[in-house]
């Protein structure tokens, strides 16, 4: 008896196993073989692409990867290179598969897919680079890969010739192409005078910033655009200034200070800063257009003797008295330039982080300008409260 039970307890268990195994091998276990279930993706190993993009040159004004329904690696880059200055590719789930390519080179704009089935959706992500989803939607996974951020890169700016939005300030905003562009002006409700410098919003775009004031001679102006690699930083100041009569009076209804700025396209999300009350008071000193130093400086100047030695150089007459126990200069040099319409107009200085920044608004003439043909040599000169801080200059290009 005892035998017996023995060999119908081994019985069942063989019957068990062999029930197991044709579960399993039908995708009804918990976990699929090696060769069950093709659908399920290998897992992505994402610090490949991220040694990947912090190792890759060209890449300080943008850097970004994006991982994709756990089937793509999607990278963004962009630099300041004379070649190559930007490349989006698409990844398969390893560094050596590559889908498709977007990229610039030094004979224009190369597109690549050799993935057609994935075409489709690389172009939507093209067209929607400055969007958390890169415009892919609900119905597909995106998530951002930490990349670290690198040292801001400045970029150059471009003042366009409009200084009302004839309505309601809307939102500071950023204009990427023509459509946006054309919708803008219309709602403005003004014929822009910066209508013959149109960008080319395959390589620029345009910033806006608007002060949300009922008094429409106050002003308000972008000082700075940087990029980690990230995100675009947009630092602005405003300027509350009081009248009774309007200073737009071609238009008697609603109009709106603003600022536009002209700059390299760079798809990324964008913070506008307000540094307002960030903004260091400065004197200023002397400015003219006929410095004896012929190249484009900008300096800091902390003691009398390099005080003294940069003002003999600058011109022969006495250099003003300056405390530089409580004081400290900036200098600004354009350099010789060949007519008399380049000069610096405005100086915005503020602190931020440790580090005293100062924008300088620089004007030159636009096309067609006709100026006095004299060679000039403009120059500026400041004084602050003293302080220890790093110092960083940008210049905004204005066109008269």
């Amino acid at each position: 008896m005892h035998l017996l039970l023995s060999r119908l307890t081994r019985l069942n268990q063989i019957s068990s196993l062999a029930l197991c195994t044709s579960l399993c091998a039908c995708g009804a276990g918990s976990a699929p073989s090696a060769s069950g279930n093709h659908n399920t993706p290998a897992p992505i190993a994402t610090s490949a692409f991220v040694e990947l993009a912090q190792t890759a040159s060209c890449n300080n004004l943008k850097n970004r990867m994006f991982v994709i329904d756990q089937k793509f690696v999607f990278w963004d880059k962009a630099g300041s290179c004379s070649d190559s200055a930007y490349a989006q590719t698409l990844y398969g789930n390893t560094a050596q598969t590559t889908l498709c390519t977007n990229a610039d080179s030094i004979a224009g704009p190369r597109f690549n897919c050799a993935d057609k089935e994935n075409e489709s959706l690389f172009k939507t992500i093209l067209q929607n680079l400055e969007k958390a989803d890169l415009g892919l939607g609900k119905a597909h996974q995106v998530q951002a890969l930490t990349i670290a951020a690198g040292k801001e890169s400045v970029l150059p700016m471009l003042a366009l010739n409009s200084s009302f939005y004839r309505n309601a300030a809307p939102a500071n905003m950023v204009i990427r192409d023509i459509s946006a562009w054309t919708q803008f002006w219309n709602q403005a409700n003004i014929q822009p005078d910066t209508i013959d410098q149109r960008p080319d919003f395959l390589s620029s775009m345009v910033v806006a910033s608007f002060f949300k004031t009922a008094n429409n001679c106050s002003s308000t102006q972008i000082l700075r655009l940087a990029s980690d690699g990230q995100k675009l930083s947009v630092e602005f100041a405003q300027d509350e200034k009081i009248s009774v009569a309007s200073c737009d009076p071609k238009y008697s209804g609603i109009s709106t200070p603003m600022n536009l700025i002209k700059t390299r396209r760079l798809d990324l999300p964008v913070d506008f800063i307000d540094v307002s009350k960030l903004r260091v008071a400065h004197e200023l000193l002397a400015t003219g257009q006929d410095s004896r130093i012929q190249q484009q400086r900008q300096l800091v100047i902390r003691d009398q003797q390099t005080w003294g030695s940069l003002w003999n150089e600058h011109t022969p007459m006495n250099a003003p008295a300056i405390d530089f126990s409580k004081q400290m200069v900036v200098a600004l040099f354009l350099g010789q330039r060949a007519n008399a319409c380049f000069a610096i107009d405005d100086v915005a200085i503020w602190r931020s982080n440790g580090v005293t920044r100062v924008s300088h608004h620089d004007s030159s003439p636009a096309p067609g300008t006709i100026c006095a043909m004299a060679i000039s040599s403009p120059y500026m000169f400041l004084t602050i409260p003293r302080n220890d801080d790093q110092f960083e200059f940008n210049s905004v290009q204005i066109q008269i």
